[in-house]
């Protein structure tokens, strides 16, 4: 889903799917008890492997743990986990000593899985009880990349790829995202002149942004400048505010054979932060 990001398709089927199955079978009490044997022994197992992880690594870093716990030394153990192995797994006995079909089905069901688990072991050539361990290669000369602040200048039009890119960027970053409109002006004019058509496309451009931000639920932020030349202004504003990051589109002038705009070649070979280039697929 575009907005809720859920697979809504999937749940929309088996919604359905669901359904006819509940209407078209004559005994819905075996499917029930299978349902409680499987999740059950889900839960149950879930709970003790919390409980588990907090006995072999207690030390591991844990951005939320609730508040009430029993405490033995550096081990913390959850009092909702103990409670809920207890409660899932007498459910789960409750299941296999009074409910044969849901017995019955469900230790063919795990059966079925444990063959499929040995089978692809052994295809693999890993052992069934070998645990796997992805080993962390470590380069001496990398440097995580941060970026907190990202500068994107925009003429508008239908070009806004640049402004997606610097969203999602920023949302995986958690930065701040700046979108910059330029209105070059003439030197036959005063720099500081009022030209209403070029101001309502610059804001035009920037209202733009921002709704664009909005589709990444974030705030974008807006600047208009005016100056001679929309090269010289970004570079100016790069060094005058402390900038990780420009993202620009790379569209040349209609009718030239230039790789890129002389704006965007001019911030790229001069800007004292990372530059991404950002081109729009051609046809």
């Amino acid at each position: 889903h575009k907005r809720f990001r859920t697979p809504c398709v999937s749940l929309a089927f088996f919604s359905i799917l669901a359904g006819l199955v509940i209407v078209v079978a004559k005994k819905i009490t075996h499917l029930a008890d299978l349902y409680n044997f499987g999740a059950m022994l889900a839960f149950s197992l879930a709970h003790l492997s919390l409980l588990g992880l907090r006995i072999r690594k207690p030390d591991l870093k844990r951005p939320f743990k609730i508040p009430i716990n029993i405490n033995m030394g550096k081990i913390a153990l959850p009092v909702t986990a103990i409670f809920g192995l207890l409660m899932t797994f007498a459910v789960w006995v409750d299941v296999v000593l009074t409910k044969p079909a849901g017995r019955n089905l469900g230790f063919i069901w795990l059966a079925v899985g444990l063959i499929g688990y040995l089978w692809y072991r052994k295809k693999q050539r890993i052992s069934a009880t070998t645990q796997l361990e992805i080993e962390k290669i470590k380069i001496p000369e990398f440097k995580m990349l941060e970026i907190k602040n990202i500068l994107v200048p925009t003429r508008g039009g239908e070009q806004t790829g640049n402004i997606q890119l610097a969203c999602e960027l920023a949302k995986i970053h958690k930065a701040k995202v700046t979108a910059l409109a330029v209105i070059e002006i003439p030197v036959s004019m005063p720099v500081d002149i009022f030209l209403p058509d070029r101001f309502a496309k610059a804001e035009a451009a920037l209202k733009r942004a921002k709704a664009i931000g909005q589709e990444f639920d974030m705030e974008v932020s807006t600047q208009l400048l005016q100056a001679r030349s929309a090269a010289r202004a970004i570079l100016d504003l790069l060094k005058e505010k402390k900038y990780d990051l420009v993202v620009m589109g790379a569209a040349a002038p209609v009718g030239t054979s230039r790789g890129m705009g002389l704006t965007t070649e001019v911030v790229l070979r001069n800007a004292p932060c990372r530059v991404w280039i950002y081109r729009d697929d051609i046809s």
